[in-house]
């Protein structure tokens, strides 16, 4: 147990913390519906040993995603691009609360590997609204979606912001902590209140925020933080 809370410790001093429920749409049955037959995919992740295992099948995932009509998964805004960071870095949102149910998450990291490929052979930032997420992923399901990215995700990735973390996400960290590589924990960072994100994604270039999250973010600090582009804080850069 010691052992347990020293390592949720260590894990946390890595990440930095800039200071400062909705509810969710109907689940759409025709968006968790999969398209097509990814049983066999899904069996081999369960297995993969080797660097080259994950490879192969990442490859064979690539080639379905970019003939794959993803119109259903593009409505619900779980995943979309946002302009560059201050830093001029590509951006992409992650959404939790748009998530319809758990078992569209097979289908959503597809669209995401089909938005993701170019991106992340530059650097590139992500941002992610964990606020009200009812449907949490399975952690089995993490370690083979994690898996199964390329190098070059990791390496690339310059900056995570986690918008509204909450327990769950700090006990979830404690447990994905073993098989993630310790440099990702230097680049994710926790806000707390969407003003500071403009810090480090300017207001301009991250309108398409939620309503959910709008609203979650108001419930917290009790007035709406949308803000006039000309009375922003000059951007931050400790954390680039």
């Amino acid at each position: 147990y010691q052992r347990r809370v020293h390592g949720v410790a260590k894990a946390f001093c890595r990440v930095s913390v800039i200071t400062g429920s909705s509810r969710l749409a109907i689940p759409n049955e025709e968006f968790i519906k999969m398209h097509g037959d990814f049983d066999a995919e899904r069996k081999q992740i369960a297995h993969l040993l080797t660097d080259q295992d994950s490879n192969i099948i990442y490859q064979r995932y690539l080639k379905r995603v970019l003939v794959e009509n993803f119109a259903d998964v593009e409505g619900m805004k779980v995943i979309f691009r946002c302009g560059n960071d201050v830093a001029n870095r590509p951006t992409v949102a992650l959404v939790g609360c748009k998530v319809p149910s758990a078992a569209a998450y097979d289908r959503l990291l597809m669209y995401f590997i089909k938005i993701m490929d170019s991106i992340v052979e530059k650097d590139y930032t992500i941002v992610y609204f964990h606020a009200s997420l009812k449907h949490k992923p399975d952690f089995t399901w993490l370690r083979k979606a994690y898996k199964l990215l390329p190098e070059k995700y990791k390496k690339n990735l310059k900056a995570f912001y986690v918008v509204h973390p909450t327990m769950w996400l700090n006990m979830a960290i404690t447990v994905i902590k073993p098989w993630i590589n310790e440099k990702f924990w230097g680049k994710m960072h926790f806000i707390n209140d969407i003003r500071r994100l403009y810090d480090f994604v300017p207001y301009n270039n991250i309108k398409s925020i939620p309503e959910e999250i709008i609203m979650y973010n108001k419930y917290l600090y009790g007035d709406n933080p949308i803000v006039d582009k000309d009375n922003l804080r000059a951007p931050k850069t400790e954390y680039l």
